[in-house]
């Protein structure tokens, strides 16, 4: 199985059902699956459901717990990927326009105890450019911390209401 649709790897699956047909008994489910592994499995069975946005099968959906004026909210959205999940999700939900213009993270640290430090540019409703950053020990907590750092200044300084 890939993810796509691959060129047929034949020679693949005649080694494995090579092996298999010396080791497994005729009735074994692995045989089975060693010997129509790619008949039942076929590339195409798995062909990109999302490829009009460039995202192979299914695209990033982020489900999180935001502050918005004083209260908790949860929050849904989808994107290519976990940012512009987040920024979907705080656009659908609570009203935050946010456009992110450039995205860094490097590493704080070495080693087992190292952090992510997460930086992003963006722009809301408009107006000028902000800055969020997020450290974290997840790569992508650090990103999502970085555009709720962002979402903050922009709400604050009464740039990303919609």
């Amino acid at each position: 199985m890939s993810l796509g649709i691959t060129p047929a790897s034949a020679d693949l699956y005649g080694s494995v059902r090579e092996l298999c047909e010396q080791k497994l008994s005729a009735t074994s489910i692995y045989r089975l699956l060693a010997e129509q592994g790619h008949g039942l499995f076929a590339d195409e069975t798995f062909a990109d459901l999302f490829e009009d946005i460039g995202r192979r099968s299914v695209p990033p959906r982020i489900v999180a717990t935001v502050m918005v004026d004083d209260a908790e909210r949860q929050i849904e959205g989808v994107g290519n990927g976990p940012i512009a999940a987040f920024v979907d999700a705080l656009s659908r939900e609570c009203d935050i326009e946010l456009e992110v213009l450039d995205y860094h993270e490097d590493a704080v640290g070495a080693g087992a105890d190292a952090q992510a430090a997460a930086y992003v540019q963006i722009r809301g409703n408009g107006a000028g450019t902000l800055y969020g950053v997020g450290i974290d020990g997840d790569i992508v907590t650090a990103s999502l911390k970085a555009v709720a750092s962002a979402a903050t200044r922009a709400t604050s300084l009464g740039v990303a209401a919609k």
